[in-house]
């Protein structure tokens, strides 16, 4: 636990620190004196003065912000020269804009440096999608989809890895979308109707990639410790028929009692191996412990390639996070999928253990994130006082001082209401039943 916060302070404190620093080089640039520059907010636990500014490190670790002098002085006809509204509109346009530019920004060069250096990931995701598995009443068994499909198209997107299949379904639930599969030789179509998530609101087909159970222990004294089976074997097939993880104990209890025949590859090398399955209180057992078996891959690329492929991800992301967002308005995609600081450090750890260029991907897409939302048109964002300078540069005329100040809180009412819900729906998928654990009714 302490782990996940220390996470999650290096993550937010990194993409804030970035983000103000936008808004500070900016203002420094336009000769607007600086006031405070904090990570976090509230109380100040530390403070330095330099030229003029106070830097701080707050209590409330949870974002940060930079004061401009006479940012806030709406009804100040005679601001002082270094003061925010005695510049020119397009030199506060940039002081704003400079904050989300930096954040997308750090996150292209993360993606770049990674793809350079090298990301793991796991090889079904880069695989065309052929199915392994189809889970009982699933939204997949419902569509007519069966294992060994290979899917080719979901809705109006072409598909062509597991990862752009995962990325389709996540984002669609509960609507409906044309499929089409291959199945043998012929090519076929149906209607997938992806279920949502009851914790996480996002789409679940049912189905899994092609995936092989491997062995992790023996049980001693079970007819598998003595017929030759060794931790690290997989198990490609039960009597002849191909075998998935979720399925191997429900393809032994088929096969018994009678002697049941294991292929099974041992460093490359195909073996088969017999044994008769015990009958134990809870049906017939092996005695093997087995684990989902999928590969990593290692990807690098020269400087010029790892810049395309890093402009293509951030394309991806950046579209799939106002497609979110407009699905969201629309009603057609649950506030469920939002998450807070709760979710960044469970994923923060997740992400270092499993390496760190994906520990390094993972802060490159909060840094986006920020970058994007902070664009949004809401008053107090960026995006909100983006969109305030640039409708009085159309009507050529400064809105009313006392208009300024409703909608900044407003926007501030908003987003306070807005963390409330994050946080709360962070702890809700910590909770066996989620948001029914926290309702009173």
């Amino acid at each position: 636990m302490i782990l996940d916060i220390l996470l999650m302070l290096v993550v937010l404190g990194l993409v804030v620190l970035v983000h103000e620093m936008g808004h500070f080089v900016a203002a420094r640039m336009n000769g607007i004196r600086v006031e405070t520059f904090s990570i976090g907010f509230g109380k100040k636990l530390i403070t330095r003065k330099r030229k003029g500014t106070d830097f701080s490190l707050s209590l409330i670790p949870l974002g940060g912000y930079v004061k401009l002098a006479g940012e806030t002085e709406f009804d100040n006809q005679d601001p002082a020269p270094d003061h925010f509204l005695a510049k020119k509109r397009w030199q506060r346009f940039l002081v704003f804009f400079m904050g989300p530019l930096m954040n997308v920004l750090l996150a292209f060069l993360i993606l770049a440096v990674t793809f350079m250096t090298g990301r793991e990931v796991s090889k079904y995701q880069t695989e065309p999608p052929r199915i392994g598995y189809v889970m009982e009443d699933s939204a997949a068994r419902r569509a007519g989809i069966r294992q060994g499909d290979l899917i080719l198209s979901l809705g109006n997107r072409e598909i062509g890895s597991w990862r752009d299949l995962e990325m389709a379904v996540g984002a669609n639930p509960n609507l409906p979308l044309k499929v089409r599969y291959r199945r043998g030789n012929r090519v076929m179509t149906g209607t997938l109707t992806p279920d949502e998530e009851e914790k996480t609101g996002i789409g679940q087909a049912g189905w899994l990639w092609e995936a092989f159970p491997q062995i992790v222990a023996l049980q001693p004294g079970y007819p598998a410790a003595d017929s030759g089976l060794a931790p690290g074997d997989l198990i490609l097939a039960v009597n002849g028929e191909p075998v998935h993880p979720i399925e191997l104990s429900d393809l032994i209890q088929r096969a018994a009692p009678g002697p049941i025949t294991l292929k099974v590859r041992r460093k490359g090398e195909i073996q088969s191996i017999t044994l008769s399955p015990r009958k134990t209180g809870e049906g017939y057992k092996i005695g093997v412990q087995t684990r989902f078996y999928f590969q990593t891959i290692t990807k690098r690329y020269g400087v010029f390639k790892a810049f395309g492929k890093a402009v293509v991800e951030m394309g991806e992301l950046i579209g799939a996070t106002y497609d979110a967002i407009k699905k969201m308005l629309l009603g057609k995609l649950s506030p469920k999928t939002l998450s807070g600081p709760i979710a960044i450090a469970r994923y923060s750890r997740q992400t270092l253990i499993s390496g760190f260029g994906n520990f390094l991907t993972f802060i490159a897409f909060i840094s986006l994130q920020l970058g994007i939302i902070n664009l949004l048109p809401i008053p107090v964002l960026d995006g909100g006082h983006l969109m305030i300078l640039a409708l009085e540069g159309l009507f050529r005329r400064d809105f009313n001082p006392r208009v300024k100040n409703f909608l900044m809180y407003l926007g501030l009412a908003f987003l306070l209401t807005l963390m409330g819900f994050v946080i709360l729906n962070d702890i809700a998928r910590e909770l066996p039943n989620g948001w029914d654990s926290l309702l009173p009714f």
